[in-house]
């Protein structure tokens, strides 16, 4: 319609300015009066008519304008109009009654323009959107948009109140849900009313009309309801409430949630048929008795005076009694004293329906079992608590394991102690052996300060035989394993042991046939078998037999004794056993720890068999050890099997015994501690090596960068404050990678060598180290 009147105004202003220029053309055209006079009526005449035009059809269509507004503001539904910069153009009046408050008060413009942009790509677009009223009340609203085809860029848009429609259609599609549901929902308040229910549980309930608006008039038992409802004040809206219920003799079980309305509360409730009875709640029903009798845990029912009303057959043997003897009887009559009255306690909750959170220890009189466990719960009918049940569990194996898990800590414990301080010790004894070597250069033999000295450093080497089997037990001491005949070996050893045991023991060696091959330390595998015939000689003490046995062993599944475990695999097994005095059972646990000795004061160091201990695990094998008093000791050592490969070959080192240990290399030398740093640079310099020190891994990288000095060797400690040895020799061998270098730890060569990715050129000397060990490993690597 506005088209229409924007037409005919321009089409009126062209024709008057058409007429106007002709007629003032005619004018000048014309001399005459009389024609002008006539040309001018005939012009006015002209836009009279075309004025009358005008007016009329701007009448009309202002009439019509009105009556479309009028039509606009009368719909229920919002409208309005944007154009193509979204500016409002046009809206009625429900648009601002409706929309545009709601639209500012709940800021949704996203959403406007989401639609907006919809619709100017498919033409038309829809959306619901959920706005809180101006009282907080939530309304809903369909948002439709669609694009004027002969207006570019304009969208005209209808806003229309939809909230009851989607609540009532909610509400009528979950009632048709819940009625279509193979189970029953209902909802009650607390005297019982239905607020609600489907019809599944409207035909399970079904009762005579007056009864059918109220549960509990049609529960089979009146105190059903006591389940339905607790006392108000000890409603948790928050838990899941369950129970059993009857009408007309059929079973219902019942999973039900509370919600608070007002000062009371209603269920929201879900119900399923059950095929639970009255005859089953009952003790003596057969279901239960199959359960109570096949059950693993010991399982006792009493009741609230503690007499015992039943016992299953798992419990009869746990204390070792028959049933006939217990049922009937009290149960304060068997319960030991030491644990009657945190018992009697317990089941005092019980009856009182607080079951125990922690298991109880309890132990009973007359029993050799004392490690039981109880867990004690009220036992209840229709609600009513009638006594209680006690499960009981043996935690024999549990406090075992506690045992093996405290004596392996204590074990690891000591062996951390006994390293560390075999560490620091190694580290004196090797400036204290080397200090003597370089004095003993300075004196001849025949002076009395080299007799003096030589004490001094035998002694020392004493202590480092100490050092080693501390070491041995922490299982840091530095091996060199091969592969061994286990009968060649004890076959060499067999006249050392004979002399060391004396012409009053026999010893006796059996050789399997056969024997796998191992992989260990012959040295240490040495030790380890003559310590342990030491220590038979001295528990035989006049006369006696110790046997030697070896024998191949599958270990089909875990083996545990003596506060350790061996897992299944293929071992050589090796049996020392002596017909001594015996290892009683209160000291056997102890026997592997570092300086624990029965022996007389003076009579040994108490590290024999730790280091027999150490050597053993180090090694990966196991030792296990039975002892009966007055009859002798067996020790049985399981060595792994080992598979040699075909192109494995058995190294045997050299020994070199050079004549000439003097040098002229560059060496660096990197040791923390300074005693052991000044011998060794005496000791390298007196030999002719050129030697740089340092105190710590970090000086030597610097010292390497900054004196740009090609090294020959570089001798370093392993652990060392800041920065350790390996983190050093990684450090340097970015810029020297082809160097040698030499380890000196009181530590294991294991302990370090996965740090370096088992690099070349890398060697180990171990502490304590004489002058003479030192130059000789020097002159060997750099040769």
């Amino acid at each position: 319609m506005l088209k229409e009147f924007r037409n005919l105004v321009v089409w009126a202003m062209v024709t008057t300015v058409l007429v106007a220029g002709g007629s003032l053309s005619l004018l000048l055209w014309a001399e005459a009066s009389l024609v002008f006079g006539v040309l001018f009526v005939v012009v006015a005449g002209c836009l009279i008519a075309l004025l009358s035009r005008i007016l009329l059809h701007y009448a009309t269509l202002t009439e019509r304008y009105s009556l479309m507004l009028d039509s606009a503001n009368g719909l229920p539904q919002g409208m309005f109009v944007v154009n193509g910069q979204n500016k409002l153009v046009f809206k009625n009046k429900p648009y601002e009654i409706f929309f545009h408050e709601n639209l500012v008060r709940n800021n949704i413009m996203h959403k406007f323009l989401d639609v907006t942009r919809r619709a100017r790509i498919g033409s038309t677009a829809q959306e619901i959107i959920d706005l809180k009223g101006a009282k907080g009340d939530k309304l809903s609203y369909r948002l439709t948009a669609t694009a004027l085809n002969n207006h570019r860029g304009y969208i005209a848009f209808s806003v229309g109140d939809v909230s009851g429609m989607l609540d009532r259609a909610t509400r009528d599609d979950m009632r048709g849900f819940l009625d279509k549901a193979p189970i029953g929902v209902f909802s009650i308040n607390s005297g019982g009313d239905f607020l609600y229910i489907n019809h599944v549980a409207a035909e399970w309930f079904s009762r005579p009309s007056a009864k059918k608006s109220n549960l509990f008039r049609v529960l089979d038992v009146a105190d059903d309801r006591r389940a339905f409802f607790p006392p108000l004040e000890s409603i948790n809206p928050q838990k899941t409430y369950e129970h059993y219920f009857s009408v007309n003799k059929q079973f219902y079980r019942v999973f039900q949630r509370f919600i608070k309305m007002g000062d009371d509360y209603v269920t929201c409730s879900i119900v399923f048929k059950s095929k639970r009875n009255r005859q089953s709640i009952n003790l003596e029903g057969q279901n239960f008795k199959s359960v109570f009798d096949d059950a693993p845990a010991g399982i006792l029912l009493v009741d609230e005076k503690r007499n015992i009303l039943a016992v299953n057959q798992r419990f009869s043997h746990m204390i070792q009694k028959h049933s006939s003897d217990l049922i009937g009887r009290n149960l304060d009559g068997f319960l030991n004293f030491s644990c009657k009255k945190t018992v009697l306690e317990a089941l005092q909750k019980a009856f009182d329906k607080e079951p125990t959170q922690k298991p109880i220890e309890i132990s009973f009189k007359g029993t050799k079992n004392d490690d039981l466990a109880a867990y004690i719960s009220p036992l209840q009918e229709d609600d009513r608590v009638i006594g209680a049940i006690v499960h009981f569990l043996s935690t024999s194996e549990q406090k075992k394991m506690e045992i093996q898990f405290v004596h392996s800590q204590r074990m690891q414990a000591v062996g951390q102690l006994a390293g560390g301080v075999a560490h620091d010790f190694n580290n004196l004894l090797t400036a204290m052996i080397g200090f003597c070597d370089l004095l003993l250069q300075r004196h001849s033999p025949a002076e009395q300060s080299f007799s003096d000295i030589m004490q001094i450093k035998q002694n020392a080497n004493r202590a480092a035989g100490l050092v080693r089997q501390l070491l041995a037990f922490s299982r840091q001491q530095s091996l060199q394993p091969k592969v061994i005949n286990i009968t060649d070996a004890l076959s060499e050893l067999s006249a050392l042991l004979r002399r060391l045991l004396g012409p009053a023991i026999e010893l006796k060696v059996k050789h399997a046939r056969d024997l796998w091959f191992i992989k260990v330390d012959k040295g240490q595998f040495e030790q380890v078998v003559i310590n342990l015939a030491v220590n038979a000689r001295d528990a035989m003490e006049n006369s006696g037999i110790l046997k030697v046995t070896t024998a191949n062993h599958t270990n089909k599944k875990i083996f545990a004794q003596n506060h350790d475990s061996m897992p299944p695999g293929e071992y050589v097994l090796i049996e020392i056993e002596d017909t001594g005095c015996g290892i009683s059972m209160d000291i056997i646990d102890r026997i592997f720890e570092p300086f624990f000795s029965t022996k007389a004061v003076g009579s040994g160091t108490g590290l024999g068999l730790s280091t027999v201990y150490g050597i053993v695990k180090q090694t990966g094998g196991f030792i296990f050890v039975d002892s009966i008093v007055g009859k002798g000791t067996n020790f049985r050592i399981f060595l792994p099997r080992h598979v040699q490969k075909e192109q494995e070959e058995t190294i045997v080192q050299e020994d070199r015994h050079l004549s000439d240990l003097t040098g002229t290399a560059h060496i660096l030398l990197v040791e923390d501690e300074d005693a052991v740093r000044m011998f060794a640079a005496r000791a390298l310099k007196d030999k002719g090596y050129e030697v740089i020190e340092a105190s710590n891994g970090l000086e030597a990288v610097q010292l390497a960068k900054k004196d740009n000095i090609e090294f020959d060797l570089i001798i370093t400690d392993v652990v060392m404050p800041g920065m350790d040895g390996p983190q050093m020799i990684n450090e340097i061998r970015q810029f020297m990678p082809t160097v040698k270098v030499v380890f000196i730890s009181g530590y294991a060569e294991d302990s370090f060598r996965k740090k370096l990715n088992n690099e070349e050129n890398i060697h180990f000397l171990p502490k304590p180290f004489n002058l003479k060990d030192l130059a000789l490993k020097v002159k060997d690597i750099l040769n």
